[in-house]
């Protein structure tokens, strides 16, 4: 079933249910200004578009996709082709998780498992180094002119991921900026987008944050995962 998000006054708020958005234009709560954007979507769209495109949004959705195979290497070694789940499944038993890279289509090179957030949750593996937490909030990508918004889902000190926003591509240098009301101020920072997921979930790692900035972020962190830091 498709979920729809509403981008108004730069705000991004959803998921929302098909029906729910429907009654939401409706009875004119929405303005003709805001935008709305679902997976079936390459890009937001307003919602005299929505409504007009809905049916072919819908039946899109349903059509039988091409799953994507899946490449791993460890100790020098490359396995693969395989499927998405029987990638997890093979990676749970693994030991040495943090030396496994990953490959599958959409990626521009071979990617530390660590890095690809989804990935790593249905697997169920953290990495002490850059401990991350979830995150409710907007970024905004900047590249050539263009600004982009995405919803944040989750943050690091050496990154973030985040969904809505599936313009850039894998290997793109970009700025960013973190809008949270967990952050007492915007964060910034140069960074570049390590990989886009079949799922439309984006990551992105920082190459120049400031350490006011980082600092920020790692006192998050911590605050979300209390008892992890406490192991470490």
């Amino acid at each position: 079933m498709a979920k729809w998000f509403i981008c108004e006054n730069d705000e991004v708020s959803g998921p929302f249910e098909t029906e729910d958005l429907e009654r939401k234009i409706e009875s004119g709560s929405l303005s003709a200004q805001c935008l709305i954007w679902g997976q079936p979507q390459n890009e937001w769209h307003s919602p005299s578009w929505w409504r007009a495109h809905l049916q072919e949004l819908i039946t899109s959705q349903h059509r039988p996709k091409t799953e994507k195979l899946w490449h791993y290497v460890i100790n020098e070694s490359s396995f693969g082709p395989i499927k998405r789940q029987e990638l997890v499944e093979t990676l749970k038993d693994l030991d040495e998780k943090a030396e496994v890279l990953v490959w599958t289509d959409g990626m521009t090179d071979w990617q530390p498992l660590f890095e690809v957030e989804d990935l790593i949750q249905e697997i169920g593996y953290s990495r002490r180094q850059h401990p991350r937490a979830g995150l409710e909030g907007q970024v905004i990508i900047e590249q050539d002119g263009q600004s982009y918004i995405g919803q944040l889902k989750m943050v690091s000190a050496g990154g973030c991921g985040f969904i809505g926003s599936e313009e850039v591509l894998p290997g793109s240098e970009v700025k960013v900026t973190l809008k949270s009301a967990a952050f007492y101020k915007e964060i910034r920072a140069q960074a570049e987008v390590r990989y886009v997921s079949k799922g439309g979930f984006t990551g992105i790692k920082f190459s120049g944050i400031n350490q006011e900035d980082k600092a920020t972020i790692i006192n998050f962190v911590r605050s979300q995962n209390p008892k992890k830091q406490a192991a470490a």
